[in-house]
């Protein structure tokens, strides 16, 4: 799958070149492996939610997720 991101401050994708360069790669290399690092973090972010948002119970010594429901929702 492509992506493509247009108008971009040239300040910042000399920024981005200079990081990728540091590291030796090209900037699309750099610019996918920063996605696929903020994806993990969303995801764990959504876990967090997930996880604040349930209640826990232990049913012998498992732990167990009920999970609240909002009756408003439609």
């Amino acid at each position: 799958m492509g992506i493509k991101v247009r108008n971009i401050n040239p300040v910042a994708v000399e920024r981005i070149d200079k990081m990728a360069g540091r590291k030796g790669i090209q900037r699309q290399e750099f610019l996918k492996k920063q996605i696929k690092t903020l994806t993990f973090f969303v995801n764990k972010r959504l876990e967090s939610i997930i996880w604040k948002s349930s209640l826990t119970r232990t049913y012998s010594g498992k732990r167990l997720i009920v999970w609240k429901s909002n009756k408003n929702m439609g």
